[in-house]
């Protein structure tokens, strides 16, 4: 609908790229390392956000803006707004994923993992049906 985090917009709010400068810039001198990304949405919310009705151009224009800040400064940043390997049953509610994704953020950015983590689907198949139903009804609104 346009809000609650999905707000609509082409504009990227150059006030805030020049906090985060303030921040690397500072992160810089103190050699303090900074890895940033975009939280990944599910393939649902992706999908409605993609479609031409709405504009959402904003994301991917801060991304640009933001991957080169951080290349400026020495830092690690990625977009992962759009992870192509996990359902909508990763998700909790189109925002928040499960430790899977999780996991492979932290892979994707190069942090170190526990070698001992399982990184299992730990619910049951009718468990997985009843989610993917639900994001299903979502969209179909």
């Amino acid at each position: 609908d346009g809000n609650r985090r999905f707000e609509y917009g082409s504009k990227v709010d150059l006030k805030q790229l020049k906090v985060l400068e303030e921040l690397l810039v500072y992160a810089q001198k103190n050699e303090i390392t900074i890895i940033g990304f975009f939280p990944p949405f599910a393939p649902s919310v992706n999908n409605m956000m993609n479609n031409p009705k709405y504009n959402y151009s904003y994301i991917n224009n801060s991304s640009k803006l933001i991957t080169t800040l951080f290349d400026n400064y020495g830092f690690t940043f990625k977009d992962l707004t759009k992870i192509d390997l996990y359902d909508d049953s990763f998700y909790l509610d189109g925002f928040h994923c499960n430790r899977n994704v999780y996991y492979y953020i932290i892979q994707t950015l190069g942090v170190s993992v526990n070698s001992d983590f399982k990184n299992e689907f730990e619910i049951s198949n009718q468990e997985k049906i009843t989610l993917n139903n639900y994001f299903s009804d979502k969209t179909s609104k």
